[in-house]
């Protein structure tokens, strides 16, 4: 369970209890359909992750990463881009669970926000 002040913060960042992680729609000549999917790892942890969680939140949620990994993105290239939002990912590998992607908020913080997360039980872990 969360503490309030945690909650409060995860629910300004638009983080939703209890999103799927994968919505399948099909249409066939008779029928149609809607599945919603929760994905698990083998150990059940990283696909609690959630786009929009804070670092310090999948850090606290997941421990620390087996590796992590720093790239620069095309934005940090883009003109007009003066807050310096999306400049930078960060990925942090999970052996054996997979991947969290983080984006930075700005370039006037230290703010790192998920981006994606890749649920991959074959991850080695290292890059």
């Amino acid at each position: 369970k969360r503490n309030v002040r945690e909650a409060a913060r995860m629910k300004r960042r638009g983080v939703k209890a209890g999103a799927p992680d994968l919505f399948v729609v099909w249409h066939a000549s008779t029928r149609a359909g809607v599945a919603f999917i929760e994905l698990k790892s083998a150990k059940g942890r990283v696909s609690e992750v959630q786009e929009g969680m804070s670092y310090d939140d999948v850090y606290s949620l997941c421990g620390p990463p087996t590796s992590s990994s720093r790239n620069i993105t095309g934005k940090a290239w883009k003109p007009f881009n003066f807050s310096g939002k999306g400049a930078f990912r960060t990925n942090s590998y999970y052996e054996g669970q997979g991947v969290v992607v983080f984006e930075n908020d700005s370039a006037y913080s230290a703010g790192n926000h998920v981006v994606e997360v890749v649920i991959d039980k074959f991850e080695s872990g290292y890059r």
